[in-house]
């Protein structure tokens, strides 16, 4: 767990963690205006970036 935590410490591992959550709110905002539905097909995160 630690090593985890040092990672994200550093620049890259924060960009990652920075990009990941800008692309939950793409997603959520696909859901909400109706261009995904939601449904279990949306776990599916790299199929539903092909979709938005």
């Amino acid at each position: 767990m630690g090593h985890i935590v040092r990672l994200l410490k550093k620049e890259e591992g924060q960009k990652v963690i920075d990009d990941y959550i800008h692309e939950g709110f793409k997603i959520g905002e696909a859901i909400q205006t109706g261009v995904i539905s939601h449904d279990n097909t949306t776990n599916n995160r790299q199929n539903v970036i092909e979709r938005i």
